[in-house]
């Protein structure tokens, strides 16, 4: 099985539950670490 990297770089290891969640922080305006915090990255 071939991966094809066309797409941009997304949050394909979470859960679309979660790629909303960062995409919404995104558009509001938030740091990246914040994001992370948000969804449980970095525990």
């Amino acid at each position: 099985m071939q991966h094809s990297n066309t797409k941009p770089r997304s949050y394909t290891h979470l859960s679309a539950e979660k790629r909303g969640i960062i995409q919404a922080m995104h558009q509001e305006g938030h740091k990246q670490k914040e994001i992370a915090d948000a969804v449980g990255v970095n525990q």
